[in-house]
């Protein structure tokens, strides 16, 4: 059996699901290519990126699940790394594509299975099979912009996923023009 920490020893003790992560925040630096460095567009890339994005959702146009214990329950918490998104260990911690007024992102965003729950029976076999989202946008004639394939409802800041931090495979050859929408019209009826 453990000892109990005293009372003064509390505000340094580490402790929780991410008690071993040895990392500090500030020692995080990243080179992110520059907005003008050349683009390769690589259809395995493209559809290794789809996969990913797929593989954390339940069905297209779902909010991806976190894929990491999560230990505290702010906004402030997950900003540290999704505010303008970041490679944490080799991991693309992505850019939130949404406003930051939503006050509990584990509110939308499913963390984890606690790991009480490990021994359990696992759940039955789910055959579902939703919409996939669609690898490229539709030209009106060869010269025109691609039309966004999927829903922009809570994916309006479109440099999240296609900005200068992208997978590789869905980011734009043209990060610095920041109005996506004057030249990429929806492509889905329900877009919002």
């Amino acid at each position: 059996m453990l000892p109990a920490p005293s009372y003064r020893e509390l505000p340094n003790l580490r402790r929780g699901p991410n008690a071993s992560f040895e990392s500090r925040i500030d020692e995080l630096r990243e080179d992110v290519p520059a907005p003008t460095d050349p683009v390769v567009v690589d259809e395995d890339q493209r559809r290794a990126a789809a996969a990913a994005l797929a593989d954390r959702r339940a069905y297209e146009g779902a909010p991806p699940l976190v894929p990491h214990p999560v230990d505290a329950q702010d906004v402030a918490a997950c900003l540290v790394c999704h505010e303008a998104g970041k490679d944490v260990d080799g991991v693309l911690a992505p850019a939130v594509p949404h406003g930051h007024e939503l006050g509990n992102c584990t509110q939308c965003h499913a963390p984890p299975a606690p790991t009480f729950f490990a021994a359990a029976e696992p759940p039955p076999a789910n055959t579902f099979e939703g919409a996939r989202a669609p690898l490229h946008g539709e030209r009106a004639h060869p010269l025109a912009p691609p039309v966004i394939p999927h829903a922009t409802l809570m994916r309006e800041d479109c440099r999240a996923c296609h900005g200068v931090r992208a997978r590789p495979g869905l980011r734009t050859t043209h990060p610095w023009r920041v109005n996506c929408t004057q030249c990429h019209a929806s492509g889905t009826g329900f877009a919002r």
